[in-house]
């Protein structure tokens, strides 16, 4: 069986049914079919995601992609903002790692390159290196994504010295509990999938100094 190619158009249509219910066709009764499209759907973007990571990882030395994340959540809402992690020989599953992520709507959507954790992996020490992040001058276009300890919806930051002091300050006093790392990339129909690749990897690059620092 051929692998599914990359596809712009499958993740745009699943994009469009995010958040819906899915029910099993054969527990859906007369909407049997609707859920068989659904599922199908989901399917190919999954697919066509992982044909993108695969493409990515196969061009960076010694990295190995994890699980792609499934198309639909435990309460069965469809969920179509894919991520992936990516694990070098050297890196822990504890510690974190280069991520690839899709965000967005059906009619504008991008993908996320982030220095984050997985975590169903993190131990007691994952946080403090996560928030190594900030001990590193970082400038546009990269851009931090925040999380407080409160808890609600996370939020994103520019990537300025004003705002990274205002991180680190948060984090010593327990009001933040984590922050991203991330710069996006807009997609397009037009684009092909060694131009996106090259641009992945450029943002997972300006990444990299960041990666290095959480190691330490």
């Amino acid at each position: 069986m051929a692998k599914t190619p990359y596809s712009y158009q499958a993740l745009s249509d699943f994009l469009a049914q995010d958040g819906k219910k899915y029910v099993k066709p054969e527990k859906a009764g007369e909407k049997a079919q609707a859920m068989q499209a659904l599922r199908q759907l989901g399917q190919e973007a999954r697919d066509a995601f992982t044909a993108l990571a695969e493409a990515v990882a196969k061009d960076w030395d010694q990295v190995q992609i994890q699980r792609v994340s499934l198309w639909a959540n435990q309460a069965q809402r469809l969920r179509p903002h894919f991520w992936v992690y990516f694990l070098g020989e050297a890196d822990s599953l504890n510690r974190p790692l280069m991520a690839l992520r899709l965000y967005g709507e059906a009619q504008k959507f991008g993908l996320s390159c982030e220095l984050s954790f997985i975590e169903r992996h993190k131990d007691d020490e994952t946080l403090n290196y996560q928030a190594k992040v900030l001990d590193l001058p970082v400038r546009e276009p990269l851009y931090f994504q925040v999380q407080e300890v409160a808890g609600g919806p996370s939020y994103r930051l520019a990537a300025d010295e004003l705002n990274q002091r205002h991180l680190q300050t948060a984090l010593a006093e327990g009001r933040v509990r984590k922050v991203l790392l991330k710069t996006d990339i807009a997609l397009t129909a037009e684009q092909t999938l060694p131009d996106l690749v090259t641009q992945i990897h450029k943002g997972f690059e300006a990444l990299f100094p960041y990666f290095e620092a959480t190691k330490q």
